[in-house]
C-alpha cells in the first residue's frame, strides 16, 4: 500500500469520526442552534428598539444581558433533558457550568 493510499484512508476515518460525533449527540447540536437563533433574535429586537423599556426586578436590561439570560435558560433546559433521558448506561458530564454562571450573574 502506498503512502498516498494510507493517508487517504486515514482522512476518510477522521471525516467519519467528525460526522459520527453529531450523530451520537444531536441534542448538543440542537442546543447550539437554539442559542444562536435566540441571540440573533434578541439582538435584532434590541436594534429595533423594542427592548428599551424592558426591566427585570427594577433594572434596565440590555440586549446582550437578555440574550445571555435566554441562553442560560436553553442550557438549563438541556441539562433537564439530559437528566431525564437515559444515555444508554454510560455517564456523561453535563455541559452547563460556564453558561449557568453567566445566567446567574456571577460573571459580572
Amino acid at each position: 500500500m502506498s503512502d498516498r493510499e494510507y493517508h487517504g484512508k486515514e482522512d476518510e476515518k477522521q471525516a467519519e469520526k467528525g460526522d459520527e460525533k453529531w450523530h451520537r449527540d444531536p441534542l448538543s447540536a440542537i442546543v447550539w442552534a437554539a442559542i444562536l437563533i435566540w441571540i440573533g433574535v434578541v439582538l435584532l429586537i434590541g436594534n429595533m428598539g423594542l427592548l428599551d423599556n424592558l426591566s427585570i426586578l427594577g433594572r434596565r436590561v440590555e440586549a446582550w444581558s437578555f440574550g445571555f439570560l435566554g441562553a442560560g435558560a436553553i442550557v438549563l433546559l438541556e441539562v433537564v433533558v439530559r437528566l431525564l433521558v437515559p444515555t444508554g448506561g454510560r455517564w456523561e458530564a453535563p455541559s452547563f457550568s460556564l453558561p449557568s454562571c453567566w445566567a446567574s450573574g456571577w460573571g459580572r
